[in-house]
Parts: structure tokens; C-alpha cells; sequence
């Protein structure tokens, strides 16, 4: 049997269904590629204010509670600020989950302040003096036209000798961005988590 023959004896639901699937397989083809996931951390601004109080002894920085989304990489958005919906991006991460990540701003915060004889997290299983701890209560950027983000923060501070609570306050800050973009609100972020601890360090110097 020639090729020829072959080829008549093809079924025009065949020949139908062998255009389709090519014509599926070249529209794929032919689809925008699948963005790539974009990794953020947060930086300490440059004009960082680093005054604040002094202990007699170690302090210990635990790592932050966060409850839900919050703990999650994907970075939180929604679109007012007083919205109860909060939603996540599908390509943009933090580079750490939030809890780590803001241990590491206030432990970098403090020894940027020098505050004490050393600021230390719990992985080095060294006794301290004094423990800060806190709690995430808002992580998120706004869209729209208000282009900003919220940070809500709970702090605390305790002498860990006696158990005796120092201070406890709820910090929350509502920062600018300069525009829509994910990179920006990052931007926002650091400067926020920024403002709220040195308002923090600023509360403590009034009560040692």
C-alpha cells in the first residue's frame, strides 16, 4: 500500500482531532512564560536611629509569635486598610518566614544600638538577663491608591531573674510606599519595622 493510500484511508474525525492537537500544542507555545517567584528581605535604613537605653546584662531576643498567613512567606496584601479580607501573592516571597525575619531586624536593631553587654536569640542557650518578645499583628501591603503598608507590632520586655515585666505596648504604623509595586513596599516595610523599634527603644530608656 503506497503512502498515498495510506493517507486517504485517514478518517476525517482523525485528521480533525490531529488538528486540534496541534493547534492546542502551538497555542502553549505561543502562551507568556509563568512569571518567575521574586525573593524579598528587609534592610536597615541608612539613617537607622540607633539612641536608646542601656541594661546591665544580656538581653535575649525570642522569636516573634505570628499566627496563620502572617508566618507565611508569600507577602500579604489587601486592598484598604480597614478591609477583613487579606489575600497573598502568588510570585512574591519573603526570603525568611516573618517571624525570623523580624527577630533578626530587632536583634540587629539592638546591637545597632548597643544597649547591652550582649544581644543575644535563644539558639546560642545562653542565660539572659532580660528577654524582649513580641507578637506580629499586622504584616500587609495596602493597594490602590493609598500605596503604603500597615505594621502592627506587640513588644515586650521582662527581667528574666525575677519575672518581672518592664514594658508591654502595642506599636503600629501605617508607612508610605512610593508606589505600587511589590519592591516598593518592601521598601516601606524596612521603614516601618524601623520607626516601631526605635519608638520601642525610646519607651524603654523612659523606664530603666
Amino acid at each position: 500500500m503506497t503512502q498515498q493510500m495510506i493517507i486517504n484511508k485517514i478518517s476525517p474525525k482523525l485528521a480533525r482531532a490531529l488538528s486540534i492537537g496541534t493547534l492546542i500544542v502551538l497555542t502553549a507555545c505561543a502562551q507568556d512564560p509563568v512569571p518567575q517567584d521574586q525573593y524579598y528581605r528587609l534592610n536597615s535604613p541608612a539613617t537607622s536611629n540607633t539612641a536608646g537605653p542601656k541594661f546591665n546584662g544580656i538581653v535575649e531576643v525570642e522569636r516573634l509569635i505570628a499566627n496563620g498567613l502572617i508566618d507565611s512567606r508569600p507577602i500579604l496584601f489587601t486592598t484598604s486598610a480597614k478591609s477583613a479580607e487579606v489575600q497573598s501573592y502568588h510570585y512574591h516571597f519573603w526570603s525568611e518566614p516573618p517571624s525570623i525575619m523580624l527577630q533578626n531586624a530587632v536583634t540587629a536593631k539592638l546591637r545597632q544600638a548597643n544597649p547591652a553587654k550582649s544581644i543575644v536569640t535563644p539558639n546560642l542557650r545562653i542565660e539572659p538577663d532580660f528577654i524582649l518578645s513580641g507578637k506580629i499583628l499586622r504584616f500587609e501591603q495596602v493597594t490602590g491608591a493609598a500605596n503604603k503598608v500597615i505594621i502592627s507590632f506587640e513588644l515586650s520586655f521582662k527581667n528574666a531573674k525575677f519575672e518581672r515585666l518592664i514594658h508591654l505596648d502595642t506599636y503600629t504604623v501605617e508607612q508610605a510606599s512610593q508606589n505600587a509595586s511589590v519592591a516598593a513596599a518592601v521598601g516601606a516595610f524596612s521603614l516601618g519595622v524601623d520607626k516601631i523599634l526605635s519608638a520601642f527603644l525610646k519607651d524603654l530608656s523612659g523606664k530603666l
